[in-house]
């Protein structure tokens, strides 16, 4: 479509962002599913409006919501589709960790901890981002240094206690 594009290296792994004509980076895949920056869409630049939909429209691109343009006649056309992009990838062991693959099903291209759609949930240091539920990932747990501190003091105050009623 002629934006730029640009990858940046977060903790959690490489994210992809678009760089609209405003200047405005966003995220690409949130742009491409329709999400945001609609009107620099591929469907409002080829004159068609533009809505985000679930369902087996979105198949094609492993995703639960997509894009659709809507034709004049109301007929609505995956955005991939009408684009006739191909997802089609080298496959595991290419050191790319493409978009059908994830720690469970290629981890020699995908590493434990990354942004890959699949929470590995182990105890690796690194807090998986896709484990929505941080009690799945025993690295997102989140101990508080409080606590601890807490407890340290509790235990001091005792053993004070404790010496204290010894020496009497």
């Amino acid at each position: 479509m002629g934006y730029g594009f640009s990858v940046e290296k977060t903790e959690q792994g490489e994210r992809g962002l678009c760089i609209l004509p405003n200047g405005e980076s966003v995220s690409s895949w949130n742009f491409l599913k329709g999400k945001i920056a609609q009107e620099y869409s591929y469907c409002k630049k080829n004159g068609y409006e533009i809505k985000t939909t679930e369902g087996e429209k979105c198949s094609r691109i492993f995703e639960k919501e997509c894009a659709v343009c809507i034709s004049p006649d109301g007929s609505e056309i995956e955005v991939t589709d009408l684009m006739n992009l191909s997802f089609e990838e080298g496959g595991c062991g290419d050191a790319v960790c493409g978009y059908t693959e994830n720690f469970k099903n290629c981890a020699k291209d995908c590493a434990s901890g990354t942004t890959d759609r699949y929470c590995d949930a182990i105890r690796d240091g690194k807090c998986d981002p896709d484990c929505k539920d941080v009690k799945k990932d025993p690295d997102c747990e989140k101990f508080s240094f409080w606590w601890v501190a807490i407890t340290v003091v509790i235990i001091v105050i005792i053993a004070i206690v404790l010496l204290k009623r010894k020496h009497k």
